[in-house]
């Protein structure tokens, strides 16, 4: 039965005229009421149930009735293992949402970073749209290029930019100080946590608190422990008290609270572990710590927080002509008409502890540690340190997913008692024998008893009798088997049943057998299960969309208290933040999925295709898959696409170029060489002409000097004047060229001789240098005779 909540515990917090003490102790005895209040019991009830289906543990004794065993005697030997056939439809349900991963996106949203992050992508645009300025203004000023002097090429590239690739140093910090708080919270036993909550329970709900030294510390709440007072809203926004109890230890509390040891001690006496509490008295050695006997006594206690309204006031001013406003703790008296009074109601969250066996408050106050929004005009908020999200909230209760299926698993445990029962009371298939029909049969030695007979068929399968009796009449055979089929069809009846009610858990829990694994055709197409596969996450998306609102709660709690401790002193992560100067700004906290195997498979598959078509390069291939969101993926992957087309493009503009260039230096180059060759031509021709002409004018020449020197030789005169230069000009050159060609003749004769010795291994300079010497010592002699 599903436990409904009672509206009328509604409690409205009311702080005017009354002091923390007396306002703490109304609020532990409603807490009391609260927690005792039938609707939290039956509702814990239901979730322990829920708990135990979910993992195989249900109760066997309800199953005792419809066996007709009154738990006293049985008569039939029955295994009361509880059968597991919840949790394997459970874990497939958990492990496929384990694998999903997401990540905190962190997005600064003061009016200083807005502006800051226009300027650049104003600059990006003004870059694109005007590189040859920029280009001058860089190198007239000398500026060095920074992170984010980002050059796109179209509005495509600087949208792909601002949206995948720009952050602030700010945001980076940020997100990867949330990263690091979850990790150190161990947040994947949370998550864990929290999907088995929200399938069992309903709901799941994380605790977020920051410690005396800024360290924020994360916690998961069991949901049987939780409580809240009434609300209407999924994410039971509108709850004015939340809280849970907690089984902790004195030593532990002792640490927490600053508490006198006798009241400790009076704690320690409603512990359940002290067995005798009336005479268990004081001793004043407990003051001392290595002699109390009860620190590790147990006890349960409520923590609590109570959402209130409270007005804050400020007073505005005039000062050296500048309006300024200044803080008042109550409502200004005797504020004169040139100042302003602003009034503004400011949510207050009051956390306290109460100690419920021993009936004792243990703190009650505003809550020094407050998560409010870092966004000044979201001030007046504040919110609970519980993130809790209830889908389909109707009255405070919902159905889980394990409530969904536990008719289909009580008649599947009772099927399988039911199994059982049958194969107890089986029994094997028999004969009938007719003995008076094997009396007195002689097989040769002597009378066989029918016993003997018995084994004689049960082990050769034949049988020996009389067929005729004593009155000459033939008699049936005496051994017939008897059929067992009632057990069978039982059995076969049992198992359609069982089947039918898994069949049942499928459709309920949405995990069909693909998902499941268990018959998948082997020849089915990657893409028709995928189908499947997808299908039956439509079918408890529910779950894992409930855990992202908690988370997304979660990470938005942990980012104010982060930036709260960095900019307030804190010390637990001065060190991370040490140079980064978060005063003055305010952040937007998200939950930004990461690509499941499935979307990866998908985008990973576009890739390929567009690299064995070579519409992108490898280095867009790199990008791309290391980009987080499937749509920025597919946005980049086109932009890389038209880029490579526009690269192809100019490359074949700049082919075309080349080619005509090409052309028309080859064109330019032949024109030069025929030019070149009509050239060699006119100097060969000329060069020919000039020799004939050299050589008709020696050949003139000599007709000459012949002819004047058989005039010479006929008349008896010698030659004179100009005709005597010319003959002597001609006989010198014949000489000089008579000279020149001996000496041509020397050398080529020395080159020879020295090739000669060479090849026979004589050094040629050692021979000419003796030649010399022989030479000197020749010209010596002939000298001095």
């Amino acid at each position: 039965m599903t436990p409904t909540y009672n509206p009328t515990l509604q409690f409205h917090l009311n702080i005017e005229g009354v002091t923390d003490a007396e306002l703490g102790q109304k609020m532990a005895r409603y807490i009391h009421s609260i927690v005792s209040n039938e609707y939290f019991e039956r509702r814990n009830v239901e979730i322990s149930k829920n708990i135990k289906l979910s993992y195989g543990k249900q109760d066997m004794r309800d199953y005792m009735q419809f066996l007709n065993i009154d738990g006293k005697q049985s008569y039939v030997n029955l295994d009361w293992t509880p059968p597991m056939i919840a949790p394997k439809f459970m874990e497939v349900l958990i492990g496929g949402f384990m694998k999903r991963a997401e990540k905190p996106k962190c997005t600064a949203v003061d009016p200083v970073s807005v502006k800051r992050k226009k300027y650049d992508r104003d600059m990006a645009e003004f870059r694109m749209l005007e590189p040859e300025l920029t280009k001058m203004a860089d190198e007239v000023l000398g500026k060095m290029k920074q992170r984010n002097d980002f050059e796109p090429q179209s509005y495509d590239e600087l949208d792909i930019f601002f949206n995948i690739d720009y952050r602030t140093p700010e945001e980076i910090l940020m997100e990867r100080g949330v990263s690091m708080v979850m990790h150190t919270n161990s947040w994947n036993d949370i998550k864990r946590n929290l999907l088995c909550s929200i399938r069992d329970a309903g709901y799941g709900v994380t605790h977020t608190r920051a410690d005396s030294d800024g360290s924020i510390i994360v916690e998961y709440i069991n949901p049987i422990d939780y409580f809240s007072s009434y609300s209407e809203k999924n994410d039971l926004g509108d709850s004015a008290i939340m809280g849970h109890r907690k089984s902790m230890k004195i030593y532990e509390l002792r640490k927490m609270y600053n508490l006198s040891e006798e009241k400790v001690f009076e704690i320690a006496k409603t512990s359940k572990d002290c067995q005798n509490p009336y005479t268990f008295k004081w001793k004043n050695e407990y003051i001392n710590p290595g002699s109390r006997p009860y620190d590790e006594y147990a006890i349960e206690v409520l923590f609590f927080e109570a959402k209130t309204v409270r007005p804050m006031y400020w007073v505005e001013k005039n000062k050296e002509n500048r309006k300024y406003v200044e803080k008042k703790k109550g409502r200004p008296e005797g504020v004169g008409e040139d100042k302003l009074v602003i009034e503004k109601q400011m949510e207050v969250i009051y956390k306290g502890a109460f100690v419920t066996n021993a009936n004792m408050l243990l703190e009650f106050a505003p809550n020094n540690r407050m998560i409010r929004p870092s966004n000044p005009k979201e001030l007046s908020k504040a919110y609970f340190s519980y993130s809790v999200y209830m889908p389909n909230n109707i009255g405070m209760n919902n159905t889980p997913l394990a409530e969904r299926i536990s008719s289909s698993v009580r008649m599947i445990t009772l099927t399988h008692m039911k199994i059982q029962q049958l194969i107890a009371k089986m029994r094997p298939a028999g004969i009938a024998v007719d003995i008076s029909g094997l009396k007195e049969v002689d097989l040769g030695q002597g009378n066989i008893k029918p016993l003997e007979l018995q084994r004689i068929y049960d082990q050769t399968g034949n049988i020996y009798y009389n067929s005729v009796d004593e009155d000459g009449e033939r008699k049936n055979i005496p051994m017939n088997e008897l059929p067992n089929m009632g057990n069978v069809s039982q059995l076969q009846a049992a198992i359609t049943v069982y089947n039918f009610y898994i069949g049942k858990i499928r459709d309920e829990v949405g995990i069909n057998e693909y998902r499941e694994g268990s018959s998948v055709n082997p020849k089915m197409g990657l893409g028709v299960l995928q189908s499947q596969i997808r299908e039956s996450n439509n079918a408890t998306d529910f779950i894992y969309d409930s855990y992202l609102e908690i988370c997304e709660q979660t990470i938005t709690k942990i980012g104010i208290l982060l930036h709260d401790s960095v900019v307030y002193g804190g010390k637990a992560y001065r060190e991370y933040f040490s140079n980064a100067d978060l005063a003055g700004m305010y952040f937007d906290f998200k939950l930004e999925m990461l690509p499941d195997d499935v979307e990866k498979a998908y985008v990973e598959s576009l890739i390929n295709t567009a690299m064995q078509n070579n519409l992108i390069d490898f280095d867009d291939a790199f990008k791309i898959r290391r980009i987080d969101n499937v749509k920025l993926q597919e946005m980049f992957l086109v932009r890389a696409k038209t880029k490579k087309m526009e690269v192809e493009m100019q490359k074949a503009q700049q082919n075309s170029e080349m080619n005509a260039q090409v052309q028309e230096r080859s064109a330019m180059a032949k024109a030069q060489a025929d030019a070149q060759i009509e050239q060699l031509k006119a100097q060969s021709k000329m060069a020919i002409d000039k020799e004939m002409s050299k050589s008709k004018e020696e050949e003139n020449t000599q007709t000459f000097v012949h002819e004047i020197l058989k005039m010479s030789f006929q008349n008896g005169k010698p030659l004179e004047g100009y005709v005597k230069e010319i003959v002597d000009s001609y006989f010198a050159g014949k000489a000089q060229q008579a000279q020149m060609e001996a000496e041509a003749a020397a050398q080529q004769q020395q080159q020879a001789m020295m090739e000669q010795l060479a090849a026979q291994g004589i050094d040629p300079n050692e021979v000419m240098e003796e030649g010399r010497n022989q030479q000197e010592m020749m010209d010596r002699i002939v000298g001095e005779q």
